[in-house]
């Protein structure tokens, strides 16, 4: 096998073989080689110790982690992970790895080295472990969500003791560092159709979102859906396209559905300002994640509006525009197709009405329809120059902007301010 590396990668392994050290590639960059993937992921084994690894690269940027064998190496502008061996020589460090399929080590001259049957299961796709499942997990349990991934993202059958383990030590996740838990979660969520193996595993992403447990089973009791909250959230997930933003949002679109829930007379469920408090919830979850806030402001802003009546009216889009922006529109409405879609089957015709809207958006956007104060052809500045006082200006430029929205003004210099002056005379 010839296995493609970049001149960093392979000048990384140089530097510590001519420092006398043995090095080995390892891990996803060889197991994605024989499932025909690119790999963005290059790991580095080697026998010299962390100490020595930070000397022979003191030259380049490293990034040191607070615990493990492992550090960070940039080398023109590429990243590496360089660990030193997990044991006295590479097969025991291999051993000691995650799966068989992580088990692998190539070298450009040594060839590869496959102790423990890595071909083998990635051939049959099947994710089976070296050692026991229990001390596997016990040893890193972010191979409970690494399983996951494997068989979401590229179709693995997870071995059945590993599995029975997996729900035996779900809780273990629980007091993993959570931005450890992100890298895992981003896979999934991007993978086709991650709803389902949420379902699938609910009890253990239950350990992380424990929130999200309580929308299991939780009928809601109206003309509206046909499934509970939890599967209408899996279901929500999997009909919006593959956007880590999108796929965030409805993952906790209707997060507190059964905290607002209530009953009326005739006994129809209702769940007043729940897009409020998901949206709310989220941003807790995704910031206690450690999420980027751009990230999570735009899942918040998604959530918030997800539930917003909208009609193919001119005064009710620009509206909703001024409140929601024209940012992220695409996926905003893939939310609102994906939220009908996995609603009551019998009321799927609204699907229709969407798509009129988001044209209708659109075509208001090409025009240059005035929603937001930006557009508006007079200014805080302009109306300070009038002696309006400071705290009023802007309440005056809300009040213009709503007169413009509503058609009973013109969006020209002139006119606004002709309008101002005579505010002010009155005042």
């Amino acid at each position: 096998m010839l296995l493609k590396l970049s001149n960093q990668a392979l000048k990384a392994l140089d530097i510590l073989q001519q420092n006398g050290y043995e090095a080995y590639f390892v891990g996803g960059v060889v197991r994605d080689y024989f499932l025909g993937i690119e790999s963005t992921d290059i790991d580095i084994a080697t026998n010299a110790s962390i100490e020595n690894i930070v000397k022979v690269f003191d030259k380049y940027k490293i990034i040191r982690y607070k615990k493990g064998k492992t550090v960070g190496v940039i080398i023109e502008h590429k990243y590496f992970e360089i660990s030193t061996y997990d044991g006295n020589d590479i097969i025991t460090d291999l051993s000691n790895r995650d799966f068989k399929v992580n088990a692998m080590a190539y070298h450009p001259l040594k060839g590869l080295l496959d102790p423990f049957g890595g071909i083998e299961e990635i051939k049959n796709k099947m994710l089976s472990t070296i050692k026991k499942s229990d001390e596997v997990i016990n040893k890193d349990a972010i191979r409970i969500l690494r399983a996951i991934r494997f068989e979401c993202c590229l179709g693995f059958t997870i071995e059945a003791d590993f599995l029975i383990a997996m729900r035996k030590n779900k809780e273990l996740l629980s007091l993993l560092n959570k931005e450890r838990l992100v890298k895992e979660i981003n896979y999934i969520l991007l993978s086709s159709h991650p709803g389902t193996y949420i379902q699938k595993y609910a009890d253990i992403f239950f350990q992380i979102w424990p929130r999200l447990s309580l929308t299991y089973g939780f009928d809601q009791h109206t003309k509206w859906h046909h499934l509970d909250v939890f599967n209408h959230i899996m279901s929500v997930v999997d009909n919006v396209k593959p956007n880590l933003v999108l796929r965030l949002a409805a993952l906790f679109h209707d997060i507190e559905k059964p905290m607002t829930f209530s009953l009326d007379s005739l006994g129809n469920g209702h769940f007043y300002e729940h897009y409020i408090y998901s949206a709310k919830t989220a941003k807790n979850i995704l910031t206690d994640f450690k999420y980027h806030k751009k990230i999570i402001d735009r899942v918040y802003n998604l959530i918030l509006y997800h539930d917003r009546p909208l009609e193919a009216n001119k005064k009710c889009i620009l509206r909703f525009l001024h409140d929601f922006k024209a940012n992220d529109l695409d996926l905003y409405f893939d939310l609102k197709r994906a939220d009908i879609k996995s609603q009551n089957p019998n009321l799927i015709g609204r699907l229709e009405q969407i798509d009129k809207i988001e044209s209708y958006t659109y075509e208001l956007l090409a025009s240059d329809a005035v929603y937001s104060l930006k557009q508006l052809k007079i200014s805080g500045d302009d109306l300070k120059k009038l002696g309006i006082e400071k705290e009023n200006i802007a309440k005056l430029l809300d009040e213009l902007l709503n007169l413009v929205i509503e058609e009973k003004l013109e969006n020209n210099y002139q006119e606004l301010l002709k309008f101002c002056e005579q505010k002010l005379i009155k005042n």
